[in-house]
């Protein structure tokens, strides 16, 4: 399966929008595509949500994103994208100028510090909606969010 996605994504140039939501990926499937999306040049929307993406799907996606200058709209909500992962995901999209849309509902990070990286992403790049809704954030990353 993995590599008729790797076909797809690598040939498929009128493939704007993909949507593997609700599919067994894993950590591993999730790293996989990451890597094949940092020179991705034709895909605006990318939907992974519910596909179980952890550690290391969390930290590769944050490393496509500070890449990728493509895509408008990413969903991976439904995940677990938590702690380390979570930092790196919100690092990579604190670089990133293109993105506008993100949701990264039912993720359950929890953690300030990716709170404070996302709120940079707020006020840097091109992000206009941002739905961090079921992540058991706190109080004080709260604060760090609104500014």
């Amino acid at each position: 399966p993995l590599a008729a996605l790797m076909r797809i994504t690598s040939s498929a140039r009128a493939l704007t929008h993909l949507d593997l939501s609700k599919n067994p990926l894993g950590d591993r499937g999730v790293v996989v595509l990451s890597q094949l999306l940092h020179s991705n040049i034709h895909l605006v929307h990318l939907g992974l949500s519910g596909v179980g993406a952890q550690h290391h799907a969390g930290s590769a996606l944050g490393n496509m994103l500070s890449e990728n200058n493509r895509l408008k709209s990413l969903d991976v909500s439904f995940n677990m994208i938590r702690a380390e992962a979570a930092r790196d995901f919100a690092a990579g999209l604190n670089s990133n100028i293109a993105l506008e849309s993100v949701n990264l509902a039912w993720n359950g990070f929890g953690d300030p510090a990716p709170c404070d990286l996302l709120a940079k992403a707020l006020y840097s790049g091109g992000l206009v909606t941002l739905d961090v809704s079921y992540n058991r954030i706190k109080v004080n990353g709260s604060f760090l969010m609104a500014g």
